[in-house]
């Protein structure tokens, strides 16, 4: 096989995954709520550029997709009414290898933040980092360079 054709054939399969890539949707209603929770899901990594994310909140699927790194400022938002009080959030990617479950308190207008981390090398200054979810919650709206 020459050179061209290995590289035709790996653009083919990338152009194809993407092709194939679940675009990111809300899937899915908390019931009985009317405090409004906003819920952004971001993947940072360029080493998995494109990365399916599931999220439930309590045990109700809510979001589903293929996040795509973009230019690592590729915020999806969704949002939600809730009831106050203590929640869950379960979150899978990579096929369920990675899952994170925490439980977050809603008082007010709340927003959370989940995001997918993995560096499988040094980049633009960040160490070699794990695959990971992390999720934070905030009492008014974060702001994202």
């Amino acid at each position: 096989m020459t050179r061209s054709s290995a590289t035709l054939i790996i653009c083919c399969a990338l152009l194809l995954s993407l092709a194939c890539a679940r675009p990111p949707e809300k899937i899915g209603e908390l019931p009985e709520g009317d405090t409004p929770l906003h819920v952004t899901v971001s993947n940072q990594s360029f080493d998995q550029s494109l990365m399916g994310i599931e999220v439930y909140i309590d045990e109700i699927h809510v979001i589903s997709g293929d996040f795509e790194v973009g230019n690592q400022h590729s915020f999806y938002g969704f949002d939600f009414t809730a009831t106050e009080g203590t929640h869950s959030l379960r979150a899978e990617a990579d096929g369920g290898g990675v899952t994170l479950e925490e439980e977050f308190e809603v008082a007010g207008e709340t927003w959370g933040v989940l995001m997918y981390w993995y560096y499988a090398t040094p980049q633009g200054g960040a160490e070699v980092t794990p695959k990971h979810l992390a999720w934070d919650v905030y009492d008014e709206a974060p702001a994202f360079d």
